[in-house]
């Protein structure tokens, strides 16, 4: 009976069925990511606690200390690509607001390939790094080519990241939740 009452003040109010409805959906969208952020936190903890030491038994200190090394250098283009998210979703979002979906396309796309070429110019920088790798940091003897391996295949993920981040900002625009676990 309470809840009869709210909703057609409610409506009286100025707030339609329609709007009641979608509001409701988003509530429900917004309890399943949390739901979901919740338990993929919970899932990474336990996976990374056992991880750390299945590492370091198997591997040893010294070989497992490059796990780090390698985790805060992709913690950088982590920060980059938080901050070249923040730049798109706020002129994308302007554009979008505006109604003019050709210069939202314009400024997703140069974001894109723009992203694209900045990557494109990192390649060598990142090849000479995989190179000189063992030079620049203490590699245990006999796992240089492991330790190459490691920092360019993280160096490859952290550029597809970064890169696909970009199709992360529509759903933001549009107020969408999306479980992204």
């Amino acid at each position: 009976m309470k809840s009869s009452v709210l909703a057609s003040e409610l409506i009286e109010g100025g707030l339609s069925p329609e709007h009641l409805a979608g509001t409701k959906r988003a509530g429900q969208r917004f309890l399943l990511n949390a739901a979901a952020n919740t338990a993929f936190t919970a899932s990474n903890a336990v996976a990374n606690l056992w991880l750390t030491s299945f590492l370091i038994a198997h591997l040893g200190m010294a070989v497992y200390g490059m796990v780090p090394l390698v985790a805060s250098l992709t913690a950088l283009f982590a920060v980059l690509t938080l901050s070249l998210d923040t730049a798109l979703s706020r002129f994308l979002v302007l554009e979008v607001e505006r109604g003019d979906d050709r210069a939202a396309n314009e400024v997703f796309n140069t974001a894109l390939f723009g992203l694209a070429g900045i990557l494109l110019a990192l390649t060598p920088v990142v090849i000479a790094l995989v190179l000189a790798f063992p030079m620049l940091f203490s590699t245990p003897a006999g796992f240089e080519l492991d330790a190459r391996m490691l920092f360019a295949l993280v160096a490859l993920a952290s550029f597809v990241t970064v890169l696909g981040s970009s199709f992360s900002v529509s759903p933001f625009i549009y107020s969408q939740f999306v479980p992204i676990n």
